[in-house]
């Protein structure tokens, strides 16, 4: 569904750019820094160094460069006005988008207080892009002079695009990127510095593929799949409080033991044994991390999600952590 913009002419000079990064070991810290998203990260491998994150930005756009060394799931809500923008940098890399088993080159475009859905591999490295409506304005009317309005999705759309049109997108982000690394955190710069990659690069061909005037398919992302990954995590997440069974699952969505696992691993790369004991696992640092530990409260908490054995869920716990429960 789609609205329109009534175009006019908002010629002006662009804003100074504020700059800003971090590296983070601690992942709700990490998930606290993604300017622009209220963001819930579960982690469902062990990861292998620090998350970190770069942006660039100021009142019509914001960038940011996200690097994910776990593979996990990512559930978040676009909080900024305008449009926003997901695309991934590595071209060998296949993730798991709205429950869709996607390519690298399909870009998600999100609207205001619209959630996002992502199972991300290790090592990940992606780009958001949030535009305001103005900017877009202004970019559209000086590419389409006798176009009055231009139309914006309401809902999330996904748009598979060809290698080489997601490939010119990433030139885009990779250039805002290499200029903040060069700046470094925290800097300050005069708008002109990325106007000319952001309003005659970046912004253009993002217009193009709302307008459909480019090699790209708009994905149905509202057909249920036949492999049923999203019945399964809904039921799963939705159930964090039990030690849910293959016979659980199977009885549910009607599918047998060794479909379930095809699916699991064909998506996510880790059987569902591993994906529901990471969720409640995840489900437990949560609780402790908002909690004020006291004696007690790591057994109690552990027994909200069905962990009864103590010293195998420390080891659980631990391994995919990396520390122990009472030093969340």
């Amino acid at each position: 569904m789609c609205n329109s913009i009534i175009l006019d002419d908002l010629s002006k000079e662009p804003a100074d750019v504020i700059i800003t990064s971090g590296i983070y070991s601690d992942i709700e810290e990490y998930v606290q820094s993604l300017y622009g998203w209220d963001i819930e990260f579960t982690q469902l491998k062990r990861g292998s160094g620090p998350l970190s994150r770069r942006t660039i930005g100021n009142n019509e756009f914001n960038f940011m460069r996200f690097r994910q060394t776990m593979c996990g799931e990512v559930t978040g809500l676009a909080v900024e006005p305008g449009l926003t923008f997901f695309l991934g940098e590595n071209i060998a890399d296949e993730l798991v988008m709205m429950h869709n088993k996607v390519s690298t080159d399909t870009l998600l475009c999100i609207p205001q207080n619209h959630e996002i859905y992502t199972v991300t591999p290790d090592g990940y490295v992606g780009y958001t892009f949030n535009i305001s409506f103005s900017l877009l304005e202004r970019v559209a009317k000086s590419i389409y002079p006798d176009i009055c309005s231009i139309r914006y999705p309401e809902s999330r759309e996904m748009y598979q695009l060809s290698s080489q049109y997601s490939e010119f997108l990433r030139y885009g982000f990779r250039f805002l990127s290499n200029i903040a690394a060069h700046h470094g955190e925290n800097s300050i710069l005069c708008g002109l510095e990325t106007s000319d990659v952001v309003e005659n690069l970046i912004v253009p061909l993002l217009i193009s593929v709302l307008k459909g005037n480019v090699d790209s398919k708009l994905i149905n992302t509202s057909v249920k799949r036949e492999n049923k990954l999203g019945e399964l995590i809904t039921l799963i997440n939705g159930n964090l409080d039990v030690s849910l069974t293959m016979s659980d699952l199977s009885g549910e969505v009607g599918l047998t033991h060794r479909r379930i696992q095809y699916i699991f691993r064909d998506n996510i790369g880790i059987s569902p044994q591993t994906f529901i004991k990471a969720q409640r696992l995840n489900a437990v640092r949560r609780n402790l991390s908002s909690a004020a530990i006291m004696r007690g409260d790591v057994k109690e908490i552990a027994g909200k999600f069905s962990f009864w054995n103590m010293s195998q869920f420390a080891k659980d716990y631990k391994d995919l952590f990396g520390y122990s429960p009472r030093k969340t």
